[in-house]
């Protein structure tokens, strides 16, 4: 996006205004304006990226946590069955349904 802004800049600046008229300055603001938007553009897709990492550590570390107190073989019946898909940039990735009773365990259980 910044690439494209800054062509648009160029053919702008190859046209001869000298930006003292009303309409080049408009255009030179509007261009202006697209450049911010390019870059907050950028600041979004690299905090989605962020966000979907981090998401992905908590359900391997959410699954560890399940595998550790119920077992591989005996997850309780609410954890059972296929996880749910959603669609993400690129992939696909599961997500539990979890009731907060499955999860409640005596602290002597883990130990």
């Amino acid at each position: 996006m910044r690439a494209r802004v800054a062509y648009v800049k160029g053919l702008l600046s190859g046209l001869g205004t000298d930006g003292a008229s009303k309409e080049a300055r408009l255009v030179q603001e509007i261009i202006r304006v697209l450049g911010e938007f390019a870059e907050e553009i950028e600041e979004l897709k690299s905090a989605q990226k962020d966000a979907e990492d981090y998401i992905r550590a908590l359900d391997e570390d959410l699954y560890t946590v399940e595998t550790a107190i119920f077992g591989e073989e005996e997850m309780p019946a609410d954890l059972e069955g296929e996880p749910v898909e959603t669609e993400g940039p690129g992939e696909r990735m599961p997500l539990r349904s979890v009731e907060a009773e499955a999860l409640r365990v005596d602290a002597a259980d883990i130990l």
